[in-house]
């Protein structure tokens, strides 16, 4: 093997790897903006609770647990709130599943590697390229 093809393999391992991180990134991202937005409704609708007891208060009312609207809006939340989780988990996934493709990758280049001094050790000196001197 050449300079040449040794360089056209570490360029095809380093165009792979940049587009696994890259694919890693965009994955975790879209989770990211999803938990972001649910992040949001959450708060929209506490912030609805928040307005309807403070207008029960406001109409002399004490007694909020037993509101269909209140309850509702609770049951919205813990939804919301498992969705969020779902989310979380879902990035902890992406990111193990990809921290362990390196260990997979490491053992490739280093049969690549060997196998390269294989070939070098089998090619006569006068057969291929010049030394590196």
């Amino acid at each position: 093997m050449g300079l040449w093809d040794d360089l056209r393999k570490s360029m095809g391992a380093w165009y792979d790897t940049a587009a696994e991180k890259t694919g890693e990134m965009a994955r975790v991202g879209s989770r990211r903006y999803d938990i972001f937005g649910i992040g949001r409704d959450i708060e929209r609708h506490r912030s609805e609770i928040g307005k309807l007891v403070h207008e029960g208060i406001l109409q002399g009312r004490t007694e909020f647990g037993a509101d269909p609207a209140v309850l509702d809006l609770v049951d919205r939340i813990q939804k919301l709130e498992a969705d969020l989780e779902t989310k979380r988990r879902e990035i902890e996934e992406i990111r193990a599943s990809e921290s362990r493709r390196p260990a997979a990758a490491d053992a490739d280049r280093r049969r690549n590697r060997e196998d390269r001094r294989d070939d070098s050790a089998a090619r006569h000196p006068d057969d291929g390229d010049p030394p590196p001197y």
